[in-house]
């Protein structure tokens, strides 16, 4: 660029994609040249358009013709900074991933691909990030236990695209079952065969469970089965061990990761002997005379003319009585829960028959006693 005289100032007028404009001045590289440039960088994406124009010391100016340059996006974003909290979570439980991106113009889409355990694979979108602008992050559940495979992969709004490295992080089952006792509750009589029943759950299931007793509150324990399914109950024989009231139950299940629960019931009372019993009233060899005794006769029978009132006396030191029958030639007729245990048999009836007697403990023993009568009571 010249002039006759003087050149006063050189401007360069551009007119951005956005349709804004800029005017600023430009000079040359070095006093006397006739050559005037201008070099800086443009970070929107499109067509430029520009001329330039030049004012002598005089005052005349000249405009040069418009061009035209054009700006492509041809970097892809970057991807840094992945992290993965925790590398190693409890199945179910939540993992954060996040990766900081970035790009020169814009950051368009940005995915997510995980490749589960089983090999299936999924394609997550994100759409949030923090408020830094440039923190993308996923954060879920996963259920499936093993070994996860994820990388990310973004597009900028010009289309170039760019994937991180494949990373891994793992899920395992570090919960123990859940394990609940549902019999024996405290305080309960067992004997005999008993059912144990159980509520045991978990979260990645294949459960097998142990059963153990004490006889002393938890000082000693002793298996009563082992690797059992879990079904929820088990028949326990009682009849060989002692009586007693301080007996506890241990119901403990191990999952597939070898995660133990375990649970204990409360006391409960083991009681597998007999009350005894005393049938007081009729006596054998005895005479009653409308429901009194009368005077002893000889033989092994009662004879009662009217009605009778059957009296028992049973007794349990452990776990106490909790009924007492009454028969007549094996045919129920009655039953009484609480002291005095008695029934008044007072039915038409002449000639020989069988009174028996049944008492029953809180676990469930019984004993019977049987008496041989001639009743006489026609009315």
């Amino acid at each position: 660029m010249t002039d006759n005289v003087g050149i006063a100032d050189v401007r360069l007028n551009i007119t951005y994609p956005d349709a804004t404009v800029k005017n600023f001045s430009i000079f040359s590289n070095k006093t006397g040249s006739a050559t005037f440039y201008c070099i800086k960088p443009y970070y929107q994406v499109g067509t430029y358009s520009f001329h330039v124009y030049a004012r002598d010391t005089s005052g005349n100016i000249k405009k040069s013709a418009t061009h035209q340059f054009e700006i492509e996006d041809q970097s892809p974003p970057t991807l840094s900074s992945i992290t993965i909290n925790p590398l190693t979570q409890n199945v179910g439980g939540y993992v954060n991933l996040s990766a900081v991106i970035m790009d020169n113009v814009g950051v368009d889409h940005v995915y997510l691909v995980i490749t589960y355990p089983d090999e299936s694979s999924k394609n997550i979108s994100i759409t949030g990030n923090l408020t830094s602008g440039h923190a993308y992050y996923s954060r879920r559940a996963y259920s499936m236990l093993g070994t996860y495979e994820f990388y990310f992969y973004t597009v900028d709004t010009s289309g170039n695209a760019n994937a991180s490295a494949v990373r891994t992080f793992e899920t395992q089952d570090l919960t123990p079952p859940s394990v609940q006792v549902i019999t024996p509750e405290e305080g309960d009589y067992v004997g005999g065969i008993y059912t144990i029943k159980w509520n045991a759950t978990d979260a990645v299931g294949g459960l097998k469970v142990t059963l153990k007793y004490s006889p002393n509150n938890g000082q000693t324990w002793h298996l009563i089965a082992s690797n059992l399914e879990n079904t929820g109950e088990h028949e326990w024989n009682t009849t060989d061990l002692e009586d007693g009231d301080e007996y506890l139950i241990e119901v403990s299940a191990k999952d597939t990761s070898n995660n133990v629960g375990k649970a204990i019931s409360e006391q409960f009372y083991l009681d597998n002997t007999p009350p005894t019993l005393i049938v007081e009233k009729p006596e054998a060899g005895k005479l009653y005379l409308f429901d009194r005794e009368v005077l002893p006769i000889l033989g092994q029978r009662a004879y009662i003319f009217g009605r009778i009132t059957i009296v028992a006396d049973p007794d349990d030191a452990l776990t106490g009585i909790s009924k007492v029958e009454f028969f007549i030639d094996n045919a129920y007729k009655a039953q009484d829960t609480s002291s005095p245990y008695q029934w008044t048999w007072d039915e038409n009836t002449v000639g020989a028959h069988t009174i028996k007697v049944v008492a029953y403990d809180g676990a469930g023993n019984k004993i019977s006693k049987e008496i041989d009568v001639f009743t006489f009571n026609p009315l």
